[in-house]
């Protein structure tokens, strides 16, 4: 197989259905599960059937999804996701990696592709993403490659009996090249 991005420790391939058994495993983890975000509905574990109809959300969306695979031993380790919005050259990008992958620099390879591909190949002039405001790990990871907190939506998020912020977060294509080249 043939794959069309990569990471010095990733590959990225188009999301497959062959995916929704290992994305099923995702949604039912409990540390991943609190972390996802869908602020208008609450989060569940899921099945492979439900998965599915995840997929078929994102390419019915447009959605530009990837499955993100350990470089030496093709294991799936994580999803992204990137929804580019043509007009305005906006994108959303989202990304979930497996908890064992944490901490090892493994989010910012993959953040910094998803980046160069919003940006070089879809030619996006700015990429956005939220996440929860009890996810300390994720913001400092999204601002290690440039993101910058551009706003914030008071108590949205309902998780184990309290209520967090959503936290809005963007990066320019000229930010971003201005943070590649000062690392």
């Amino acid at each position: 197989m043939e794959y069309a991005f990569s990471t010095p420790r990733t590959l990225l391939r188009g999301l497959e259905r062959e995916d929704c058994a290992i994305m099923a495993d995702f949604y039912n983890n409990r540390e991943l599960l609190e972390g996802f975000l869908f602020p208008h509905e609450p989060v569940f574990p899921a099945t492979k059937a439900e998965v599915e109809g995840l997929v078929d959300y994102f390419k019915q969306g447009n959605w530009f999804a990837l499955c993100v695979e350990h470089r030496e031993t093709h294991k799936p380790i994580g999803f992204a996701a990137i929804k580019p919005y043509m007009v305005n050259r906006v994108s959303f990008i989202s990304i979930c990696l497996s908890p064992e992958f944490w901490g090892h620099g493994y989010g910012t390879e993959v953040m910094n592709t998803l980046l160069e591909i919003s940006f070089d190949y879809f030619n996006m002039r700015k990429a956005c993403l939220c996440v929860c405001s009890f996810n300390e790990r994720a913001i400092r990871s999204y601002e290690k490659v440039g993101f910058e907190v551009e706003g914030r939506l008071r108590e949205v998020v309902y998780r184990n009996g309290r209520y967090f912020d959503l936290v809005w977060m963007g990066l320019t294509k000229n930010d971003h090249r201005n943070t590649a080249a000062s690392a």
